[in-house]
């Protein structure tokens, strides 16, 4: 099991959006964990909500192939969460 990156923008356009959750949901199928960030540029980071909500958008779309490992968190100019791949019992 590896962990692939994925990086989105807090201001993220719908197609690019689309595309980097196929390679969120690709990865999650090879049973591989997914480090999704936002880097905030700028004054962006005063606006951190906007990426929360992008990352939430994630976590809804992928629910059913994935569980949340490390909740949407702050650190330093990133917003970093972790998801893991749904174990088959």
């Amino acid at each position: 099991m590896d962990i692939k990156e994925v990086r989105f923008s807090s201001k993220i356009e719908e197609h690019d959006y689309q595309t980097k959750l196929r390679n969120v949901i690709k990865f999650l199928k090879a049973e591989d964990k997914v480090k999704c960030s936002i880097r905030f540029r700028g004054r962006e980071i005063t606006h951190a909500d906007i990426g929360k909500k992008v990352l939430d958008r994630v976590i809804e779309d992928v629910k059913e192939y994935a569980e949340v490992e490390r909740r949407p968190r702050l650190d330093g100019r990133s917003m970093i969460m972790v998801l893991a791949p749904i174990t088959k019992k």
